[in-house]
């Protein structure tokens, strides 16, 4: 593969997550469910893990927690690079900055490893590892 290919992989995926990204933020910034900022963010198999947590698969497991998560208001997320893609999958950190939960404390910074992938939505998370703050 030549270099101006995987740029060129890497651009697309970049710009499909952010698509995505862009959506599930803006879905929690108007107030949304867990189950539509499912649809919008993670592919139907997600596999999520959390450093000190157990492992949630799929939205059966994940819906009462993901509930709960709309309710904060993500200050940004960002993605970092570099991000590794392919012509379906790619894999990127993504900084998730949220404000605090109480009065005259900071933001507070989570560091998250996500697998994309890209099917009939657009890109997804298929897979999050949660590596803790920043």
């Amino acid at each position: 593969m030549t270099s101006s290919t995987q740029s060129d992989l890497v651009a697309q995926a970049r710009a499909g997550i952010q698509k995505a990204m862009d959506d599930l933020l803006t879905a929690i910034r108007r107030g949304t469910t867990a189950e539509e900022a499912y649809a919008l963010w993670y592919a139907d198999d997600l596999v999520l893990t959390a450093a000190g947590d157990k492992t949630y698969r799929g939205f059966v497991q994940f819906g009462s927690l993901l509930s709960q998560w709309v309710k904060y208001q993500p200050v940004k997320w960002e993605i970092e690079d570099p991000i590794k893609a392919d012509r379906n999958l790619a894999a990127a950190f993504v900084i998730e900055t949220y404000p605090a939960q109480q009065p005259g404390g900071g933001n507070k910074q989570f560091r998250a490893l996500y697998v994309f992938e890209k099917g009939p939505k657009g890109w997804r998370a298929c897979r999050q590892g949660i590596t803790g703050p920043v």
